[in-house]
């Protein structure tokens, strides 16, 4: 599984000092599973964790279980490369608010001595474990299958949709980096769609111009979308722009997915507008300090069994 498309970063790395603190907000940290097949018996994890307004004070950690079938939950623990429970530290005390991080939990071979389906559950090791999706082994030569917990959101078809959230990161007092996550949510692409990013004055409508002329131009990237596996997760790096000295209270930002090939149509996204656009956030000048707010992402990350 690629991890990097076009402009794509692996993590977004930690972001210099936040122009400001926003308001404070209720802990809380969004946790997928994204899974990589290697072969008929290995499988590679990946932990995406989304800060949701949370400020830590300290390191931790995140944690990783492999629970067996069954009403008892009793989890598997076998040696190495077996499935097993893993813990991984991250440096959470220098994370933003609005951090996103991709944990590399390591490889794991399902062989014929494991059994043919564990549930997969975790997230920060101080927290109590999310339920992250399932791994099935297939018969004979079959390759390993992740069925990732869903977001909740679907299309009028019943297709499970793309994801979409987003980082900010403050270079200086006026400059910033826009990092937009695509989050894969079990369906295959038929093309290589644009990642693109708009700036815009209210939180409805279309209206590019007014922005444009602050400078905050619509931008694209191109990605490899057709040859992303069903739980794969891409980052795209977008900037980085200047806040003009007249830009207003609330600026705020719409990203998706275009056919800039074709007929230019914009992919159906989970939980879009009706312009096929995900509001990702807003970015808040007040008082002399700006601050990005994310978009309402609690409500589609996580979701639901598998």
């Amino acid at each position: 599984m690629r991890w990097a498309v076009a402009t794509a970063v692996l993590v977004l790395s930690v972001a210099a000092p936040a122009v400001s603190q926003r308001p404070e907000q209720p802990p809380r940290v969004l946790v997928t599973l994204t899974a990589g097949v290697l072969g008929p018996e290995m499988v590679s994890l990946r932990m995406v964790l989304l800060n949701a307004g949370h400020e830590f004070r300290a390191d931790t950690s995140v944690r990783l279980e492999f629970v067996l079938p069954g009403p008892e939950g009793r989890v598997c623990e076998s040696a190495p490369p077996g499935p097993r429970t893993v813990t991984v530290p991250v440096a959470s005390s220098q994370w933003p608010r609005e951090h996103i991080e991709i944990v590399s939990l390591g490889e794991f071979v399902l062989d014929e001595r494991a059994p043919k389906e564990l549930l997969l559950r975790g997230g920060l090791a101080d927290q109590p474990p999310v339920e992250l999706g399932r791994l099935v082994r297939g018969e004979a030569a079959a390759e390993i299958r992740f069925v990732r917990a869903f977001p909740t959101g679907t299309d009028a078809q019943g297709k499970r949709r793309v994801v979409v959230a987003a980082a900010c990161e403050f270079v200086d007092d006026r400059r910033f980096v826009v990092k937009v996550l695509y989050l894969n949510c079990g369906e295959r692409l038929d093309r290589d769609y644009d990642a693109f990013l708009h700036f815009e004055l209210a939180p409805t409508g279309e209206d590019l111009p007014k922005t444009s002329a602050l400078g905050l131009w619509p931008s694209a990237s191109p990605t490899d979308a057709s040859t992303w596996g069903e739980s794969e997760v891409t980052v795209v790096r977008f900037g980085p722009y200047e806040l003009a000295a007249n830009a207003p209270e609330f600026i705020y930002l719409r990203a998706g997915l275009f056919d800039r090939a074709g007929d230019g149509k914009r992919l159906p996204l989970v939980g879009p507008d009706d312009t096929d656009r995900a509001l990702i956030g807003r970015l808040v000048s007040r008082d002399g300090k700006t601050w990005f707010e994310r978009g309402n992402v609690p409500d589609t990350l996580p979701g639901g069994k598998p």
